[in-house]
């Protein structure tokens, strides 16, 4: 009665019409159960829509209810006194607009919707979105949350006799998103953890994946696919190398189509691999001809991570006034793991034979050790040339050695050679560098690649015959060993070949009829061999 009082004149006839009619919902068909998605750590919209055909009398009530389950049904109409109410929501209509209780709690400047503070579970799971204020296009927009999980989300407006039909109802239903992770040895590691091991270490690296549906894994090292599978992708390695150093990336996807339709399917995490490994050197050379006093710079190259640390020393200690060499750090790749160190050597005058100059790079892991070489010693020649000639006398002879050995002189061995293979005789001569006549006629001479490189001209040669050439070189230390001799075929001597203007022995043009009937050159005695050498000599 106290409630009837408060309500204006003109509205207690409706209110006393109300009471006297049944105050349950309308027994209208239920539409059939749907679902709202919702996606963990995130809200879905859910909507109330206003139904004027419904509403006869005009009344516009809507509100939206938060049941526990689907198979619930909804409670009694919105009271008088909203304290009682189990609506989450209200949009306030002809009847709850004039109920100063109402007014009280929502307020008088507008008909909602109103969030139902006494309804405490509906505020932790819904969030308000807005309201339509139209005559007619009334709506409640909410956000439902992760903990409406397995709840019931059920809109009801007033129609015919006051009653309150039920007009939407859903189930929702939470998902997860994937969630990633990688792990070593089943150690979970944290986004972006740079982990380090050790060289030879046993490892076991896993792509993980959690969610709902089918989810599938992909391992990856620098954009690289290494390993697929179902929930995990799992890469043993027996003996971690230092080139399983690298970006690891895991990626994981669910293929549920409302996690796909939100772009919420995929997920992914990084994590580096660093492999420890002991020092390994990398040098162009081990042996560094150098010429007596001058002061050496020696590049050394090492591969290590971490970084390592050189230390140098001369042996014989007499070697170098300055034994210990100092070594100083250049650069280091932390890219490729290159550390660049450079050794200075000065005063070798005393250096005669192989200096040796021991290092040692170290570091957490281990060691390596690289014996360098220094001497003031000839080199042994290479020879580069083939073993063909045009020329019945002469042949063209390259050969190479080290840029910077010292050399005073070469000397040249022939082994002229019978059919049979065996030594007919030997000669050994010497020449300069620069010789332009002689046993050898220097040509030309470059630097290219560390390498100093000669052409030259070999003489006195027999024609139609082989000869085996090896050379070797010598300064005021010593000579070199011979060089690996290459075997040469001399054409037979002719009018054409003879006469060759490309033959460096060019010569008048030879009257063939003064050596008498045509014979094999090694037909003749070796006294006229040695006569006609002597005679072209001459006339050269």
């Amino acid at each position: 009665a106290a409630r009837m009082m408060a309500v204006p004149n003109t509205a207690r006839g409706v209110w006393l019409l109300l009471l006297l009619l049944p105050l349950s919902i309308a027994t209208a068909p239920v539409k059939s159960v749907q679902y709202v998605d919702i996606v963990e750590d995130s809200w879905e919209d859910f909507t109330c829509d206003y139904d004027a055909d419904l509403d006869s009398p005009g009344i516009r009530e809507l509100a939206l209810f938060l049941l526990d389950n689907c198979s619930a049904t909804v409670p009694s109409p919105i009271p008088a006194d909203p304290e009682k109410s189990s609506a989450a929501i209200i949009y306030l209509g002809d009847i709850t607009g004039r109920n100063k209780n109402y007014r009280k709690i929502f307020g008088t400047e507008s008909d909602g919707p109103f969030f139902n503070d006494q309804h405490r579970t509906a505020s932790q799971v819904l969030h308000l979105r807005s309201g339509d204020l139209g005559s007619e296009a009334r709506r409640i927009s909410v956000s439902a949350g992760p903990q409406a999980n397995g709840k019931c989300l059920v809109c009801a407006q007033s129609r015919e006799n006051y009653a309150y039909s039920e007009t939407r109802r859903a189930r929702v239903r939470t998902l997860r998103r994937p969630s990633v992770w990688l792990s070593v040895n089943r150690t979970k590691l944290n986004p972006s953890d740079a982990l380090q091991v050790r060289q030879n270490d046993s490892l076991t690296v896993s792509c993980n994946v959690a969610g709902n549906g089918t989810l599938s894994a992909r391992l990856l090292r620098d954009g690289v696919v290494l390993r697929e599978g179902q929930k995990e992708a799992r890469l043993e390695l027996a003996k971690a190398q230092p080139s399983d150093s690298g970006f690891y990336r895991c990626e994981g996807s669910s293929n549920l189509e409302p996690l796909r339709q939100r772009n919420l399917h995929f997920a992914a995490t990084n994590c580096s691999l660093l492999v420890k490994f002991a020092p390994k050197f990398e040098v162009d050379e081990i042996v560094r001809y150098t010429p007596v006093g001058q002061e050496e710079s020696i590049q050394v190259k090492i591969r290590a991570y971490p970084e390592p640390q050189l230390a140098c020393r001369a042996d014989p200690p007499e070697a170098g006034a300055n034994n210990n060499a100092p070594t100083r750090l250049m650069s280091y790749d932390q890219a490729n793991y290159y550390a660049q160190y450079r050794l200075v050597y000065s005063n070798l005058d005393r250096v005669r034979n192989f200096t040796r100059i021991n290092c040692m790079a170290t570091n957490e892991v281990g060691q390596s050790r690289l014996e360098i070489e220094l001497t003031a010693l000839a080199p042994k020649p290479t020879i580069t040339s083939d073993n063909k000639t045009s020329w019945w006398n002469s042949y063209h002879l390259t050969w190479q050695h080290h840029v910077n050995a010292s050399i005073d002189s070469y000397r040249i061995l022939i082994v002229y050679l019978q059919p049979n293979g065996s030594a007919l005789n030997t000669t050994e001569a010497s020449f300069a560098p620069k010789a332009k006549r002689g046993p050898v006629a220097m040509v030309s001479s470059e630097e290219k690649l560390g390498q100093r490189r000669h052409n030259g001209v070999v003489f006195n040669l027999l024609p139609e015959a082989a000869h085996d050439i090896s050379l070797k070189s010598c300064n005021r230390h010593g000579c070199s060993e011979f060089s690996r001799p290459v075997r040469v075929r001399t054409v037979a001597q002719s009018h054409t070949t003879f006469n060759d203007p490309n033959n460096p022995k060019y010569r008048r043009p030879l009257n063939l009829a003064s050596l008498g009937p045509a014979a094999p050159s090694w037909s003749l005695p070796l006294a006229l061999l040695a006569t006609s050498l002597v005679r072209r000599l001459t006339e050269y």
